[in-house]
């Protein structure tokens, strides 16, 4: 049985990826506004990404209007930058109440990939369904260590359907 990875067809994929995490810039690789030393809080999500390996990276930033994607992949470190796969579709409904959600729903329905694992890092809750377990939301100054840690902890349970339900070590989110 092939997995939903071989089902992807970019050209920048080169292994067999396990997951993939949507991500947003602005709220979360740096402050909302942009007076803010853009990408500063990237290095957060490169260690994450550093240490599991068997995860790709699909842009829902909406910087894809106005970049290309290749541009918007430069912004990672060198080492990483093949892991960026992807970005998710335009959709006009996509800056409207759950409209990034519908956007990644299109991107793996596109891509065939409806059984991904996958997780979510994005600022602003009103673009996903109330319910959205995929979803690590960060504040709008920024990803913190302890959003990085808690998108660690969700990407591994994802990997790993077992550690469900196990007492976790999550930090509270306001520390």
């Amino acid at each position: 049985m092939e997995s939903w990875a071989s089902s992807l067809n970019l050209s920048l994929i080169d292994w067999p990826l396990a997951a993939l995490v949507f991500v947003d810039f602005d709220g979360v690789l740096h402050a909302e506004d942009f007076d803010a030393d853009l990408f500063r809080y990237l290095p957060i999500l490169e260690s994450v990404l550093r240490d599991i390996p068997e995860v790709g990276v699909v842009l829902t930033t909406s910087w894809r209007m106005d970049h290309s994607f290749l541009s918007l992949r430069d912004r990672f470190s060198r080492d990483l930058r093949h892991r960026v796969v992807a970005a998710t579709p335009l959709l006009e409904e996509g800056m409207g109440d759950g409209g990034r959600w519908l956007e990644i729903q299109a991107f793996l329905l596109e891509n065939h990939l409806s059984d991904a694992p996958f997780a979510i890092l994005d600022d602003e809750a009103r673009l996903f369904p109330a319910e959205c377990d995929p979803l690590i939301l960060t504040d709008r100054s920024g990803m913190s260590a302890i959003d990085g840690r808690l998108l660690g902890n969700k990407i591994r349970e994802i990997l790993d359907p077992d550690r469900q339900g196990e007492q976790r070590n999550d930090p509270p989110r306001g520390e």
